[in-house]
This record gives structure tokens, sequence and C-alpha cells, in this order.
């Protein structure tokens, strides 16, 4: 984070968009002085990161989408099943059907957990078992954490949020810059 200089301190009688670039400016001579990665640097990097990873992450999302939607057939068959259990002579009918359905409902939870597991190996994701179509890239700036984000079908990474907002309030990636480094501003 670079230090409170004197001239950013003064950017408070700017206008907006000459607080950005006054910011903008700041940061890019700490970085240049400190050898660290400038604001956008760290974001090429992540978003380069995060669009690198998307063919595995198109195959492994894929499983769990397929694997979700056979696994909640199959719980709605159970569900159907379990009401005509309690019907006279019902038990006997399905025993050996439910038997065998309530196997590969395990068998189908097992694969979609290897599938999460195989998620949980990419260093630098994170993910919601929750919204098992939508993964995160996230990363510090000056003011915050920052998630990229990607949902299945997406040729590319596509939006953001922040950290305590969820994906469903995700913007283009075109507003992230403006965005970090206004709240940085003010």
């Amino acid at each position: 984070m670079p230090p409170p200089f004197r001239a950013f301190q003064l950017g408070l009688y700017l206008n907006a968009e000459e607080r950005n670039l006054n910011y903008l400016w700041m940061n890019m001579i700490f970085a240049k002085e400190t050898g660290c990665e400038t604001l956008q640097e760290v974001f090429q990097r992540k978003l380069k990161f995060a669009n690198s990873t998307i063919p595995y992450l198109n195959v492994i999302v894929a499983d769990i989408v397929q694997l979700a939607f056979e696994h909640h057939s199959i719980r709605v068959r159970l569900e159907q099943m379990d009401s005509h259990r309690r019907l006279p002579g019902g038990d006997e009918v399905y025993s050996s059907e439910l038997k065998s359905i309530k196997q590969m409902a395990d068998e189908l939870c097992d694969q979609i957990n290897e599938c999460y597991l195989e998620l949980d190996q990419i260093e630098g994701i994170t993910f919601s078992t929750d919204k098992p179509n939508t993964i995160e890239f996230p990363f510090e700036v000056d003011n915050g954490t920052v998630h990229l984000t990607w949902i299945f079908g997406e040729e590319q990474v596509n939006g953001w949020h922040w950290s305590d907002e969820t994906s469903d309030s995700r913007r283009p990636l075109d507003q992230l810059a403006a965005s970090a480094i206004q709240n940085s501003v003010n």
C-alpha cells in the first residue's frame, strides 16, 4: 500500500478524474521506487492466470453440473418411492430398487466430492458448493480484496466483485480499475 503522500492528500481539492489520475501516478511512482507491481500489473497477471485455467475448469465444472443434475433426479425419484413405500405392501415392492438407487446417489455424491477436491488443488481460486458453476480468483488491492469471477459457459473471466459482496453483484471487468481507484481515493 503506498504511503500517504502529501500530493495525494492535496488531491482532496481535485475533481474525481484528476484524483484517479493522481492516485494512479502515485501508485506507479511507489511501485517503481519499491519494485512492487502496480495495481494494473497485478490485475493483468491475475487475469492471465484465471483465463489460463478456464479450459481445465470447464471440464471439472461440467462434471459437477452434470453429476449434480443426476443426483437431483435420483433424489426426486427416491422421494417418490418413499411416498409409495408408505402404502400397504410398498416396502416389498420397492426395497431392492430403493437400495440400488440409494447406492447410486451415494456414488454420485462421492464423484461430486472428488471433483471438488480436484478444484481444491488449484491454488488461487475459491468456489462455493452452493454455486458450483461460479469460480472466483481473489486478489488484494490497496483497499480490499477483489474477486475476479468466472461462470461456467463463459469463454473467459468477465466480471468481478468486492469480497464483502456476492457473485450476484458482479460487474464488468472494465469497471474494476475505476472502482478500485475510486474506493481507495475516497
